[in-house]
């Protein structure tokens, strides 16, 4: 949460005419109310907290009314990238490639040796802790916003892991070449 506060009073310091809709369910309320309280008294007015308060379709239409959706690998990232909406995308368990993004789609990966460990593993290297995710700094999801909204064509930023294993005859061992 507390990355997500910094995240938020960046953005909306760079950006000070925007207002912003956090979505999610009503599981995700406690964390969301934790990032409100974390949030410059200045840009909580901007903020609507509609987290288990909408319907699909209202979802739909807030996501394609939208000037910008920032998500991670989930059900409003496809809902943005069928609507046309700009979408800031963060993956880490789940690879992008996997998926047909729009032309509006600006992608944060880090490629590392055990990502897209949900295709790779049946159980994960890190146990569930998602450094994959954890490597992705605000400062990085705060510029690819500010590109997606100044209507820069979609970026791809994919952090590229060289680390190679490799035995004394130079062969790799348990690593799949991508």
């Amino acid at each position: 949460a507390r990355n997500f506060f910094f995240f938020f009073n960046q953005l909306a310091t760079q950006f000070p005419q925007m207002h912003f809709v956090i979505t999610g369910s009503v599981n995700e309320t406690g964390n969301v109310n934790e990032v409100l309280r974390g949030l410059d008294k200045e840009i909580l007015p901007r903020v609507v907290d509609s987290c288990g308060r909408l319907s699909l379709v209202e979802l739909i239409q807030t996501i394609s009314c939208a000037k910008l959706i920032v998500t991670n690998d989930s059900g409003p990232m496809h809902l943005a990238f069928a609507t046309g909406t700009a979408v800031v995308a963060l993956f880490g368990p789940c690879s992008p490639l996997q998926y047909k993004m729009n032309d509006r789609s600006h992608v944060i990966y880090k490629n590392l040796y055990c990502s897209p460990c949900v295709h790779l593993f049946l159980k994960s290297p890190c146990h569930g802790d998602n450094q994959c995710m954890k490597m992705i700094g605000v400062n990085e999801v705060v510029a690819a916003c500010a590109m997606a909204l100044t209507g820069a064509s979609a970026h791809e930023t994919v952090s590229r892991n060289e680390v190679k294993f490799l035995s004394g005859e130079e062969t790799v061992l348990g690593l799949i070449r991508r």
